[in-house]
């Protein structure tokens, strides 16, 4: 009787120590299959543990971004902020917030554009070189730069108010985007808020929010790219 009692003792211990070890696991983001992929300069995949990275591939979107921590680059943009702008910026203004993590596509408006051309040159740069082996880098769309922004709570951030609040250290997955700002970076889409064009669509990562701000703002930059089918 006690050798059954003994047994039985034993076998709950051991799925306690199995559920507590699972559970373990899936709190540490180390031990989950990561959404990301490092990218060498020439486009080939490196392992998870590799030091050296030029770009990202998120599994998730099958987009490529530009890591701006890569040595690699024969020109550096991570630390150079940029007027609102240039090549791939987009006509489409988007508006009030809608929710679900859509804006409104607001209507087009009469006024002059203030367009700037600060970041042509670097699209131009990465699309000449084909860096990491794409020649489509352009500046990322509202819904595409707030899609990188990761919250600690592990709950998918609200487009208008990213995660509620200021992240520890950066609301973005900092194992491979490690240089990110704790700033504004532009995306292409034009704001539609106010009657004037004035405005485009921002992220801040500190907390991932989006905000309208004035295009003659200097901001961060971060390119993005998509396999050709």
């Amino acid at each position: 009787m006690n050798n059954k009692l003994n047994i039985s003792i034993s076998f709950a211990a051991l799925l306690l120590i199995g559920i507590v070890q699972t559970q373990t696991a899936l709190a540490d983001d180390s031990v989950l299959p990561s959404r990301y992929v490092k990218i060498h300069a020439n486009g080939n995949e490196l392992p998870a543990d590799a030091i050296n990275w030029s770009c990202v591939k998120d599994l998730e979107t099958r987009l490529f971004w530009i890591a701006s921590s890569a040595p690699n680059n024969s020109v550096s943009f991570a630390n150079r902020t940029f007027r609102w702008g240039g090549l791939t910026s987009q006509k489409v203004r988007l508006g009030k917030y809608l929710g679900q993590n859509r804006r409104d596509p607001a209507r087009q408006t009469s006024a002059s554009d203030l367009l700037f051309e600060d970041w042509t040159e670097a699209v131009l740069q990465r699309r000449k070189g084909k860096f990491c082996g794409l020649s489509n880098w352009r500046v990322p769309s509202l819904y595409e730069l707030s899609g990188l922004v990761r919250c600690e709570s592990g709950k998918r951030a609200d487009l208008d108010r990213g995660c509620g609040k200021k992240q520890s250290p950066i609301a973005i997955d900092s194992k491979y985007f490690p240089d990110t700002k704790k700033g504004y970076y532009w995306s292409s889409s034009p704001s539609g808020l106010t009657n004037t064009a004035y405005h485009a669509w921002a992220v801040h990562f500190s907390d991932g929010s989006d905000a309208a701000r004035y295009r003659g703002s200097q901001h961060y930059l971060r390119l993005v790219g998509s396999p050709l089918l």
